[in-house]
């Protein structure tokens, strides 16, 4: 072997020294599983936490929007109190000849806009009422649980 040129750090000799170390070492494992334990119930508590509170969101948002729904419904009765008034108010005139075949038709046209929005809140209404029992856990219009 050529080790010229290092000056003092020029090997002489070589010497090796070997530990060799015999033991159980099951404690260190079982120490690191029991930490790895910990922490996987630390994370599942804060999920299920955060669950929670989401599930708690849905469940207010979906009744906020049953309560909506149902004012969305009152007012479309009242459309069609108004509209069905309006109409046989007009449809009186007319038969008068005080008012035109036109208008008689935009009142009817308007009655008919009337009954189908009312159709619609209550159509919004029933869904409404099937996303707030989704969100409390029950199959929704049976009122079982999931």
């Amino acid at each position: 072997m050529r080790t010229g040129g290092q000056g003092e750090l020029t090997p002489v000799s070589q010497n090796f020294i070997g530990i060799s170390v015999q033991g159980d070492f099951s404690f260190t494992s079982k120490w690191l599983r029991h930490q790895q334990a910990v922490l996987d119930w630390e994370m599942t508590k804060k999920n299920m936490s955060m669950e929670t509170k989401q599930l708690q969101v849905k469940r207010d948002s979906a009744a906020k929007k049953i309560e909506m729904s149902h004012q969305k419904r009152e007012l479309a009765k009242q459309k069609i109190r108004f509209a069905t008034e309006n109409q046989k108010q007009i449809r009186a005139f007319y038969t008068q000849q005080l008012r035109t075949n036109a208008e008689l038709l935009d009142a009817e046209t308007e009655l008919l806009e009337a009954q189908l929005y009312a159709l619609q809140t209550d159509l919004d209404y029933l869904n409404d009422i099937v996303a707030y029992e989704y969100a409390i856990g029950k199959v929704p219009m049976k009122g079982s649980e999931k």
